[in-house]
Parts: structure tokens; C-alpha cells; sequence
């Protein structure tokens, strides 16, 4: 009896331990945005794999979404976006669905530290002028044209 009683502990012991160590591996799950003036970076770490499965998220960037997905624990997606100083905030919202429970993150960016908007200044056409030098041996002969006298029209 003592046999059976420690058996059915242990095997209770065991379910207990694995679904703590399934909840933490979830819970611990999440996405870390940064964004320096040119690239929206978001660091996955800690998302569950086994059983191997692939994990999906959506990064949003001002209303546009990219799509992400990959099989490992740790993952980094990047977004070009570049802004200048004076333009509207950075809003980034992440979606993800894992091996388990789906996970969202959201941050918001300021452009204020961003490089002023590059300006562009035009240069005034350039006139480029050509001088030959003539010698006399090589003036052309110019023929000037007979001039053209009207006949007096006969009236009769």
C-alpha cells in the first residue's frame, strides 16, 4: 500500500513540476521594440518550442503591418522606417501567437531626437563658352548675294 500511495505522489510530483515549468516558459515569453530613426527593431526571446511549432507575429508600424514567423526561442524582426524630426510619433503594436497563449506588446516613439529633414539646394545652371581662335589664312569666303532688281510690269 505504501508502494501504490508513493507511486501516485510521485506521479502527481511529476504533472505538478511539468505544468509550472510549461506555465513559466509561457509566461516568461515576450517582445522588446526599440527604434532608432531608421529601424524598428523587436527582440522575441523565451518563447516556448517544444513540440517544435511555429510562431507568428505582426508588427505594425504607423498603421502598416508586417508579417514575422519562425520556429526558434529567440528571434528579431526588423522594419525599416526612417524619421525626421518634426514628423509624427512612432507608433508600434506587436502581435504574436505562440505555442500556447497569444502575447501583444505596444511602445510609442518620439521623433524629436531624429536628424532634421535633409535640405536640398539647387545650383544655378552652368554656361560653358567655346572660343575658337581664326587666323587669317583660314577666314571662308563669303559670297554676298546678287541683289534682285523687279522688272517694270508692261501695262500696256
Amino acid at each position: 500500500m505504501r508502494t501504490k500511495i508513493a507511486s501516485m505522489l510521485a506521479v502527481c510530483f511529476a504533472l505538478t513540476v511539468g505544468t509550472i515549468a510549461l506555465t513559466a516558459g509561457v509566461a516568461s515569453a515576450h517582445a522588446l521594440i526599440t527604434y532608432d530613426c531608421n529601424t524598428v527593431t523587436v527582440n522575441f526571446t523565451q518563447f516556448a518550442t517544444n513540440p517544435p511549432q511555429e510562431i507568428t507575429a505582426v508588427v505594425n508600424v504607423n498603421g502598416v503591418d508586417h508579417d514575422f514567423s519562425w520556429t526558434t526561442s529567440d528571434f528579431t524582426a526588423t522594419v525599416p522606417f526612417v524619421s525626421h524630426a518634426g514628423d509624427p510619433d512612432v507608433v508600434v503594436k506587436v502581435t504574436w501567437q505562440g505555442l500556447v497563449e497569444p502575447g501583444s506588446a505596444e511602445q510609442t516613439f518620439s521623433t524629436d531626437d531624429c536628424a532634421s529633414v535633409p535640405t536640398t539646394t539647387t545650383a544655378p545652371p552652368t554656361t560653358t563658352t567655346t572660343t575658337i581662335a581664326v587666323g587669317p589664312n583660314d577666314a571662308s569666303r563669303v559670297a554676298a548675294a546678287e541683289a534682285v532688281v523687279a522688272a517694270p510690269v508692261f501695262t500696256g
